[in-house]
């Protein structure tokens, strides 16, 4: 995937990239959570993040039978950076130390 842009500035990661990417290329209905990998210098599967929605441009139609909403896709999916993910894991890890003994 190449990305497009960064979406949302970290809040409770520590990268200072962004927790959220587009990426140009299609996504489908149940490829939410699925892994986004790209191609390694080394020829192996580097995973870069995990598909969190397809976009859509919504167009409202309006005449005098009714109205209706018609989704076209952009072919853009929104990633959350695998860094991300990383961090969440190793947050939920740790022991917490507010909780009783």
């Amino acid at each position: 995937p190449m990305p497009v842009s960064a979406v949302r500035r970290p809040t409770s990661t520590n990268s200072p990239q962004s927790v959220t990417f587009l990426a140009d290329f299609t996504t489908f209905a149940g490829d939410s959570d699925g892994p986004v990998f790209i191609k390694a210098a080394h020829g192996q599967p580097l995973i870069v993040g995990i598909v969190l929605a397809r976009n859509f441009q919504d167009i409202k139609h309006e005449d005098e039978y009714g109205e209706e909403v018609v989704h076209h896709p952009f072919e853009i999916g929104t990633i959350l950076r695998a860094q991300c993910v990383r961090d969440t894991l190793e947050a939920a890890a740790k022991p917490d130390d507010s909780s009783p003994q």
